[in-house]
């Protein structure tokens, strides 16, 4: 057996950051419907679980974009959680900051 070292808020300091490539793919999601598994693997974003998961770090370059691209993205983020394998609880980008 094997023992870790737990480091508190270490997600925070992983050095990750969320291109504007992923933000932009996740603005490309439909705006005004339901969101599904389908229109995520659309835009390649299928496996993109991990980054709901970051630090706030991880989302520095959304501080840049306008009101209305940060509201979409919280809508975006809001109804993906609710697809299975993308909960992020309180790591959600929406909250985390």
């Amino acid at each position: 057996m094997s023992v870790g070292l737990w480091e508190p808020n270490s997600d925070k300091r992983s050095g990750v950051v969320v291109g504007e490539e992923v933000i932009d793919s996740f603005l490309a999601l439909p705006k005004n419907q339901y969101i599904s598994l389908q229109d995520l693997e659309k835009l390649g974003l299928d496996s993109r679980q991990s980054v709901m998961r970051l630090g706030v770090e991880a989302w520095q370059l959304a501080e840049d974009r306008s009101v209305d691209e940060l509201n979409q993205l919280i809508r975006v983020f809001t109804l993906i959680e609710a697809l299975p394998g993308w909960e992020a609880g309180a790591k959600s980008p929406v909250i985390a900051s």
